[in-house]
């Protein structure tokens, strides 16, 4: 879900937001088709499964 202050996914069934953790990972940065997690220092993309339905406000 993205709005203009705030940003949140779901990974694994968690909800996480932007600078949160998710099992030791930080959550960097939330797009519409991705996410982007540091694990361990490096940079790892998460990308949106494309049959996963969007919901609209």
């Amino acid at each position: 879900m993205i709005r203009d202050d705030y940003k949140s996914a779901v990974i694994n069934g968690y909800v996480v937001n932007e600078g949160g953790y998710i099992k030791g990972a930080r959550v960097m940065r939330i797009g519409e088709q991705e996410v982007v997690i540091n694990v361990s220092g490096k940079a790892t993309t998460l990308y949106l499964k494309p049959n996963v339905a969007r919901v609209r406000q």
